[in-house]
């Protein structure tokens, strides 16, 4: 019976596929020489090079490849690099989490409501989040509307710094984390907002 037994199970669950450690070696070692010729590619000196790898990174790589061609343009130095990654991430359509945090102790009933009317999460010192879904790109109004509501303009761009329309419109600058930064006053609470770009 117990022999029966035994013969159904491995009926039942066929052997898992085995990875011998050559084969693993060897796939690392291909994966890691290509991730490497992609960074050259992302750190060419010819910069018109460079933006291209970076530009055909996000909207055709993988994953990895997007991840690497992102943390690229959002850690360059150069302006052209951080305004062409900004570009490409909201044309992507990402939903993004938009963080504030209050800079003083009492936030206005007004902020509060602002969080909670879109669905966000506020903890109890005031800080909140937010959830925003970008829409597509307007030429006429040269900005990214809502995703919601395309009728109103969410986002513009000017070089790397980012505009948006939360409760008023917030000036946001990319600091060396890959995070948008920007102060503003939300609904008569004076707060930080902070949006991380880096993946």
């Amino acid at each position: 019976m117990l022999r029966y037994l035994v013969i159904l199970s491995c009926l039942a669950f066929p052997a898992l596929a085995q990875v011998s450690l050559d084969d693993l070696n060897a796939e690392v070692d291909a994966r890691a020489k290509e991730l490497t010729t992609f960074e050259d590619a992302l750190a060419d000196t010819d910069e018109k090079k460079a933006l291209a790898a970076m530009q055909i990174l996000i909207e055709r790589g993988d994953a990895d490849q997007k991840r690497m061609a992102i943390r690229s343009g959002l850690y360059s130095t150069k302006l052209a690099m951080r305004s062409e990654v900004l570009r490409a991430i909201f044309n992507s359509a990402p939903s993004i989490n938009v963080y504030m945090k209050p800079l003083t102790e009492k936030p206005t009933s007004q902020y509060i409501g602002f969080v909670k009317r879109n669905s966000g999460a506020l903890q109890t010192d005031g800080r909140g989040s937010i959830v925003i879904k970008v829409g597509p790109w307007k030429p006429e109004e040269q900005c990214w509307l809502y995703q919601k509501n395309t009728n109103y303009c969410l986002a513009t761009l000017n070089a790397d710094v980012v505009s948006m329309s939360l409760a008023t419109w917030v000036q946001l600058t990319l600091d060396e984390s890959g995070t948008l930064r920007g102060t503003s006053e939300l609904e008569g609470t004076p707060v930080e907002v902070s949006i991380p770009l880096a993946q």
